[in-house]
């Protein structure tokens, strides 16, 4: 049944077809809903901002997302993309890194303007949530190192191009090859940003790191050290996110094999700006 809050322009604009069953889409939030159709393209409806909408609709332009079939007062339409979701395993074999570093540059030439949103903001709300006990010395040193490098990489950032920034999570491999859904994210960036919290969520090491660079284009994100760079950053953001909401054993577990990835990892920070 459909749900009283989707707006009724935006149900008039899906495509017609009776018997539709409307259902909640889990992964997405409360406000997302698949509707099947009986006669074929089924659709997603989920609660967007302005800036999700933009950045949908740009990626659906160059083969990136889904298409968006219609928007209204908060709702967006889009698509059902038929397709398995592609694991952390699968990005480390260079034949996906090659065909994601293509869904990349795709989407990174698209023409939308939306807004920055930098990790710092996030990465200091996060340890501001961590206890005591929690916020260890060499944790809080690593995120003052985070935040002095994401100065520096963005400070020297070549150029700014519309990024997804929550790729692993939200990659699909379907019948025309590897698209991008939830562009909740979406945010102006640089490139080596991209690729590098890719590399860090994916666990993809340091050959495999070089080879995604080499797919996308070094010139295009500044040199391979700026992409590993980021990935460093990242996961100093992404450890203090998963201690922060460390309540459950399995996000505490997530915080602590994250730190150690970070003390063990194949790159740190010099003390000298990346470039």
């Amino acid at each position: 049944m459909k749900p009283a809050q989707v707006p009724r322009e935006l149900v008039a604009a899906l495509p017609r077809g009776g018997g539709a069953e409307w259902s909640h889409l889990s992964g997405l939030g409360a406000g997302a809903w698949l509707v099947r159709r009986p006669e074929g393209a089924d659709v997603v409806v989920r609660r967007a901002s302005e800036t999700e909408e933009r950045a949908a609709r740009a990626a659906a332009e160059v083969a990136a997302g889904p298409v968006v079939l219609a928007s209204a007062d908060g709702w967006l339409a889009s698509e059902y993309l038929d397709g398995v979701r592609v694991t952390a395993l699968e990005l480390s074999r260079p034949v996906w890194l090659a065909e994601l570093a293509a869904l990349l540059r795709r989407l990174h030439s698209c023409d939308v303007d939306v807004a920055q949103a930098p990790m710092a903001d996030a990465r200091r709300a996060y340890a501001a949530s961590l206890g005591a006990g929690e916020l260890t010395e060499p944790l809080r040193a690593a995120i003052d190192d985070a935040d002095r490098l994401e100065r520096e990489l963005s400070g020297a950032a070549p150029r700014l191009v519309p990024a997804h920034l929550d790729v692993v999570a939200n990659l699909l491999m379907t019948s025309g090859g590897l698209r991008l859904i939830d562009f909740e994210f979406a945010a102006a960036a640089d490139p080596a940003r991209e690729l590098g919290q890719v590399i860090w969520e994916a666990e993809i090491d340091g050959a495999g790191a070089r080879r995604l660079v080499d797919a996308y284009g070094s010139d295009g994100v500044g040199g391979y050290e700026r992409a590993v760079a980021w990935s460093w950053v990242a996961g100093v953001t992404w450890t203090a996110w998963a201690l922060s909401h460390g309540d459950g054993i399995v996000m505490r577990r997530y915080g602590l094999r994250s730190w150690e990835r970070l003390q063990s990892h194949w790159w740190r920070p010099t003390g000298e700006p990346a470039h």
